[in-house]
């Protein structure tokens, strides 16, 4: 009987090869030792899947001064800031209950209460209320100027994969 001479050479490898998934898509990660701004900044880095060299183009913040954040230093306020912006955020600073007068508390308590929210969230609404109070007492010419700027601010910025990047519209 012949030897049977092989279909295929030795170093042949007859498995079917894997796709490969190309660049890593690692998102942010939040570092669970950094200051709550910071853990704040980096959810929503995440959140937005908006990556380091995108916020360093924009803002000027050095990526290594971000990673610093996560472990080594604090950030200062006006890096923060313009950080948050690129992503869509304010810092806007808001009182302690104590801060308040008695009363002013004590109104504010009963609304997070009645609205089962807690305190920042019944300030943002209370801001969110006073600015389309002030919207709706503008002229339209106001009113589409206000939106010109906000539409060109968001041209101007490098296109970013969000899912909800709010749209603003004259009725």
């Amino acid at each position: 009987m012949p030897v049977p001479v092989p279909l295929f050479p030795p170093h042949f490898n007859a498995r079917t090869p894997t796709p490969t998934k190309g660049r890593n898509r690692r998102s942010v990660t939040v570092p669970p030792t950094a200051m709550p701004l910071v853990k704040l900044f980096f959810t929503v880095m995440s959140q937005q899947g908006v990556k380091y060299w995108e916020v360093e183009e924009a803002t000027s913040v050095q990526r290594a001064t971000m990673k610093a954040w996560r472990k080594k230093n604090q950030p200062g306020i006006s890096t923060l800031t313009a950080a948050f912006n690129y992503l869509g955020w304010d810092l806007v600073p808001t009182p302690r209950l104590e801060a308040l007068t008695p009363q002013l508390a004590a109104d504010l308590v009963a609304i997070a209460r009645r609205a089962e929210l807690d305190i920042p969230s019944v300030w943002n609404e209370a801001l969110n209320t006073a600015i389309e109070q002030r919207l709706v007492s503008m002229s339209i010419a106001e009113r589409r100027t206000i939106i010109e700027a906000h539409s060109e601010r968001q041209t101007t910025r490098p296109s970013l994969k969000r899912a909800c990047q709010p749209k603003l519209t004259l009725n």
